[in-house]
Parts: structure tokens; C-alpha cells; sequence
């Protein structure tokens, strides 16, 4: 039965890291740089902000659901959530690039003369 229990451990650690990739921070970034020609930095900072507040209240609120509705009904509801939350961003929130779509990222400008230090792009047309 130990042994049992130790693999199924094993088996939903790797489950949840494969999840985590999935559905989580790299998957977030992308979308983020495919959407926004500018400004990426400053989303995906707010992005990592709220990662950390995440990562310091569900703690918090995972403990005190254990206490009030025991371990089992906390575990099986905190999977409906988050599971949940996972497969609507899925479905309705991740798409492809903008072009597939007709559109362009948002700050997508058409001249690259107006982008960065005009004396730079001039010389980078001439190459």
C-alpha cells in the first residue's frame, strides 16, 4: 500500500509540473509577446506580481478551507476551481498569433521609421 501511495505521488507531481508548464507562466508570456508589440515588459511584471500575491494568499485561503471543510472536500474543491479556471482560459482566452486572426498586436505600428532612435533605423534600412 505504501508503495502504492508513493507512486501515486510521484504520478500527480509529475501531472501538476506538466500542468503548471501547460497552463501557467511560459504559456502567459507567449501570448503576452504575441499580443503587444509594446509594453511587454511592464505586463509581464504585472504577470510576475501576481504570481507572488498568488502564491502568498492561497496558502492562507487553502488552510483555512481545510479547516472549516476538512482535507478532502478542500482538495476536490480546490481542483473544480482551479481545474475549471484552467480549461475556460483554455478554451475561450489562449489564441494564436494576431495575424492568423487579420489584426495586428496591440502598439504594432506600420513605419519603422517611428519606432526606436530614427538615426538607428535609417541606418538599419541602408543594410
Amino acid at each position: 500500500m505504501v508503495v502504492f501511495l508513493s507512486c501515486f505521488i510521484y504520478l500527480i507531481a509529475v501531472l501538476f509540473g506538466f500542468s503548471t508548464v501547460v497552463a501557467g507562466f511560459p504559456t502567459a508570456q507567449t501570448e503576452i509577446n504575441w499580443w503587444y508589440a509594446k509594453g511587454t515588459g511592464k505586463l509581464i511584471g504585472y504577470l510576475s506580481t501576481s504570481v507572488g500575491i498568488g502564491a502568498m494568499v492561497f496558502p492562507l485561503l487553502m488552510a483555512k478551507m481545510i479547516e472549516v471543510f476538512g482535507v478532502q472536500i478542500a482538495a476536490v474543491g480546490q481542483g473544480a476551481v482551479i481545474g475549471g479556471l484552467i480549461v475556460f482560459i483554455g478554451l475561450f482566452l489562449v489564441s494564436e498569433q494576431p495575424e492568423k486572426y487579420g489584426m495586428n498586436p496591440v502598439g504594432y505600428q506600420e513605419d519603422r521609421e517611428s519606432v526606436g532612435h530614427p538615426e538607428l533605423m535609417g541606418m538599419l534600412n541602408r543594410v
